[in-house]
């Protein structure tokens, strides 16, 4: 057996309580995997809460904005066309309800576009898209169906599956405008000028923003993509 001297001995027990520390350090500094504290800020989803916003959908086949009065639904001119729109963050889902009459914009089981007092999220949460020019249009997912808001020249709501059918695509196209516009007189062509340059804008924002985060997520030798 091997002579150990006094110093040796010492040494040996300095480094295990010195390593018997370091494991105490760590293991009180782990994060709780139940915690979201520890998750990194540009890591974390980008809307945890929903977003509510107020604006007005105009449809460009019949030149009214969407109504939500009550139970029927329609596009025209009046004072229910100020909506409350809240936004999930996820998959760009939304539930659309009325300012005045707290009626959501829904379809029925067999596709017809209906406003229900009673929120149901199988028939009342809708998919936002924007499409190449730039339009919003508005999908429901339901089971193995998908169906399209849209309204016809008249301003009647068009069964959910009419997008299918041989009918003008702007019956399913919409403008978002402030509620502030609602009573404003000016003309079709010069509304749609408005909001293909205020379309332009947030589009610009939308990729200065895209742009940005990414350099926090990329080496520094990197540059993002254009």
């Amino acid at each position: 057996m091997a002579d150990y001297n006094l110093s040796d001995v010492v040494r040996f027990f300095q480094f295990a309580v010195v390593a018997y520390l370091l494991c105490l350090h760590m293991v009180s500094t782990r994060p709780d995997p139940e915690s979201i504290s520890h998750i990194i800020p540009d890591e974390m989803p980008h809307s945890q809460m929903p977003v509510l916003r107020r604006y007005s959908l105009y449809n460009r086949c019949s030149g009214q904005h969407l109504q939500i009065p009550g139970k029927n639904v329609f596009a025209g001119s009046g004072p229910f066309a100020e909506l409350l729109v809240r936004d999930f963050g996820f998959n760009s889902t939304i539930k659309i309800q009325g300012y005045k009459s707290k009626a959501y914009l829904c379809f029925t089981k067999r596709g017809k576009l209906k406003a229900r007092f009673h929120f149901v999220p199988d028939n009342c949460v809708f998919e936002e898209k924007m499409d190449d020019n730039m339009y919003t249009a508005l999908w429901l997912r339901r089971k193995n169906k998908l169906w399209k808001v849209g309204f016809n020249k008249k301003g009647r709501p068009l069964a959910g599956d009419s997008y299918n059918k041989r009918i003008d695509p702007t019956c399913f196209q919409f403008m978002k405008r402030p509620p502030m516009d609602i009573s404003s007189t000016a003309s079709n062509d010069a509304l749609e000028k408005l909001y293909q340059r205020s379309s332009q804008q947030q589009l610009q924002k939308h990729r200065h923003r895209h742009r940005h985060r990414l350099r926090h997520h990329l080496n520094g030798e990197l540059k993002p993509p254009r």
